[in-house]
């Protein structure tokens, strides 16, 4: 999992080559490492508006709200847990 971080910053993130892509290209990109990497999946969103988009494409996503979440994730509960960076 670790060997595919920069990959994954580069997609998500926009590298020059996704950063005139539209927010679908960037779920698609998402649905190609959840394919590949498989789950569970912790994915960083940055802007709220990101969520819809992600939920709508894997309705499985739950996102972090607090310390059960956090606890269904360690219990390998959940297959997608979206949280942003400054979650508590």
């Amino acid at each position: 999992m670790i060997q595919h971080l920069p990959a994954m910053f580069e997609r998500a993130g926009g590298d020059g080559e996704t950063a005139d892509r539209d927010d679908d290209a960037k779920v698609q990109d998402l649905r190609s490492l959840y394919d590949e990497l498989g789950e569970p999946l912790l994915v960083a969103y940055h802007f709220k508006f990101e969520i819809p988009a992600i939920q709508k494409e894997f309705p499985e996503a739950v996102l972090y709200k607090g310390p059960k979440d956090a606890e269904a994730w360690n219990a390998g509960k959940i297959p997608m847990m979206l949280i942003h960076p400054k979650s508590g």
